[in-house]
């Protein structure tokens, strides 16, 4: 098997999550928009998109531990939830208090998509450590 590199991994990582955020919004787009309408809606695509970007940024610590030794990963997998995190405040804080868009819709899916990603995510990054451990012996 080919050495696995960064991109490698932040590639898979990066199409996981994406998916994961289009297939929230599918699943959201008829409930939100009964509930809370047109704006609701626009609300709840920006706010799954802030826990993608979230979650992209977020996953280059484990994407580059990775592609190092093995032990790091665990810790890599804590740093990359920190990160994840952070960005999440740092996105939501403005938009929120600046009312950009509806603020309950918002911060709904905000913390939707933030717990969702973050267990895809989380398992992701675990079956690429288990993946490598395999292939490396």
């Amino acid at each position: 098997m080919a050495n696995r590199t960064f991109g490698h991994y932040y590639l898979i990582m990066i199409a996981v999550s994406v998916l994961c955020g289009l297939a929230l919004l599918g699943i959201g787009y008829v409930p939100t928009l009964r509930i809370a309408g047109g704006d609701g809606v626009t609300a709840m695509f920006v706010g799954v998109a802030v826990s993608v970007v979230a979650t992209v940024l977020g996953s280059l610590p484990v994407a580059f531990a990775l592609v190092g030794p093995p032990a790091k990963v665990p810790l890599a997998i804590l740093g990359a939830t920190c990160v994840r995190f952070l960005v999440v405040l740092m996105l939501v804080a403005p938009l929120a208090y600046f009312q950009v868009v509806q603020q309950v819709p918002f911060v709904l899916w905000v913390a939707i998509s933030y717990l969702v990603l973050l267990l895809v995510d989380t398992l992701n990054a675990v079956f690429s450590l288990r993946s490598l451990r395999e292939t490396t012996g």
